[in-house]
């Protein structure tokens, strides 16, 4: 004559049977559980090494190496950038000033010497002129000076017109304007040399410029 079992004690085989069976699953079957951390694919695709060829690559995923790198040829070229700090690639670029455009900057020089000696220092211009300027339009104004080509600092009337305002020359004589590509006198499309003379002692140069790039 058979016995049914009591709803406890049916219901506590059950849940000892599925535990059982869970501990058996994990034990005696490893690969199971590698393979489900060792996936064959992400989103359907094979994955391969750091250090696959290209032709391997194609189509795969690609794991970085150990410091976290990708391969260094992982794209062909990369995309140009539209700006590179807010700025346009054209202010990168090297630009010829505009016909009649003014330009002006600074130059200093505060040297010693022993007895009298030459000196020199130059002054690059914020974008080319079209063409070098020769020394005869070039005008080196003394301190508080003025001209009718260089009425005053930061301007310079003509086109083609390169004006030199000494703010302090200090035991400096003989300035001449030189063209430092050519060693000729003359103003360089870049820029100009000023050579004069530093008498014994403490020599002091400074000033500023102006020029007006030509027609």
């Amino acid at each position: 004559m058979s016995r049914s079992l009591t709803p406890g004690l049916a219901r506590d085989l059950r849940t000892t049977a599925i535990a059982v069976f869970a501990t058996l699953l994990l034990t005696a079957t490893p690969s199971i559980a590698a393979k489900v951390k060792n996936a064959d694919r992400v989103d359907g695709k094979h994955a391969v090494a750091a250090k696959a060829s290209p032709a391997k690559r194609a189509g795969k995923l690609v794991a970085t190496d150990r410091s976290g790198h990708l391969p260094g040829d992982i794209i062909v070229k990369a995309p140009d950038a539209d700006r590179l700090d807010g700025q346009d690639s054209s202010a990168f670029r090297p630009r010829t000033a505009g016909a009649g455009e003014v330009m002006t900057g600074v130059f200093a020089l505060v040297t010693t010497h022993a007895a009298t000696s030459p000196e020199g220092t130059a002054a690059n211009f914020p974008a080319a002129l079209s063409t070098a300027l020769p020394a005869s339009r070039t005008t080196v104004v003394p301190p508080g000076g003025s001209t009718v080509q260089c009425p005053g600092a930061g301007q310079v009337t003509p086109n083609g017109w390169l004006c030199i305002y000494q703010a302090n020359a200090f035991k400096v004589s003989g300035m001449n304007v030189f063209d430092p590509a050519t060693t000729f006198p003359g103003v360089n499309r870049d820029g100009f040399e000023l050579q004069f003379m530093c008498d014994s002692g403490t020599c002091i140069l400074e000033g500023t410029y102006a020029v007006r790039a030509p027609s």
